[in-house]
């Protein structure tokens, strides 16, 4: 599985940065379980903002259409599970953010990569 992000928005938090804000929270919620209902992920939302059923309903049916979510039929009911481990889609978004930039070509643009990468901490240098 390859997810490419379409957009990425340097200034928001984790996952916001290549999905939407509310798309990031379900994929938090699912991945924390082994698999969630609509309503389950709604109840776990709930604490942060109380989403109608029908906007988490469609943006986990957007997140099988990204291939992020796989739907399950369940005693009348749909479960949804996580369809790349956690740690698999961040491989997959640098992946592909790497990838654009060197097809790109553009030697400025790896030239501000390698700085971008100097002023990272020793810490993020570990994890890399």
């Amino acid at each position: 599985m390859r997810f490419h992000p379409k957009n990425i928005k340097l200034e928001e938090d984790g996952l916001s940065k290549v999905l939407g804000f509310l798309e990031a929270e379900i994929m938090d919620v699912v991945w924390s379980k082994d698999a969630a209902t609509v309503r389950e992920t709604r109840e776990a939302l709930k604490k942060k903002k109380a989403y109608s059923f029908n906007t988490i309903m469609t943006v986990m049916n957007r997140l099988v259409e990204k291939k992020l979510l796989n739907k399950k039929g369940v005693n009348g009911s749909f479960a949804y599970s996580a369809a790349v481990e956690r740690k698999a889609f961040g491989h997959d978004v640098t992946k592909s953010v790497v990838s654009a930039i060197v097809r790109d070509g553009a030697l400025f643009q790896m030239a501000a990569f390698v700085e971008a990468i100097r002023e990272c901490s020793d810490e993020d240098l570990a994890s890399l």
